[in-house]
């Protein structure tokens, strides 16, 4: 059975902000703005220092993979007015153990040339404001999706 490590819940803070990324706020896909949710959809990688991180999102469920072992599922909002923009999220399912479902993330996010950056600091109360000086960052890029 692998072993959880602080490294391990610091990476699924980051993944929890972005799949879980937000608060139960009562919000559904419907009600966010058809732009902001519309260029958050498919699939889009990461190829860091972790090797490559996966991120698939379909309406308002997002699927973060960065191996067998270290996954997340998660519902989210997209928060208004806020800068940088918040994705808030709720865990709904994780990889073994799976005791991470319920928890909630808030994370950071802009879109720069085609690049979708990530951000979070690994809890929902302290959202990143520099996105390079948090816990997880992350710098997707949309790709076909997979099979």
């Amino acid at each position: 059975m692998p072993t959880v490590t602080v490294t391990h819940f610091k990476q699924f803070s980051f993944i929890a902000i972005l799949i879980s990324l937000f608060f139960q706020t009562g919000c559904t896909a419907n009600q966010q703005p058809a732009s902001k949710l519309d260029r958050l959809q498919g699939y889009w990688e990461d190829d860091g220092p972790r090797g490559i991180t996966a991120l698939t999102i379909s309406g308002d469920t997002l699927h973060f993979y960065q191996r067998e072992d270290f996954w997340y599922q998660a519902t989210f909002t997209l928060t208004e007015n806020t800068e940088p923009q918040q994705l808030l999220a709720t865990i709904t399912d994780s990889a073994p153990p799976a005791k991470d479902i319920g928890g909630k993330v808030v994370a950071v996010y802009k879109f720069e040339d085609g690049t979708f950056f990530l951000a979070s600091n690994g809890g929902a109360e302290n959202p990143p404001v520099i996105f390079q000086d948090a816990q997880n960052y992350y710098e997707f890029k949309k790709m076909p999706a997979k099979e």
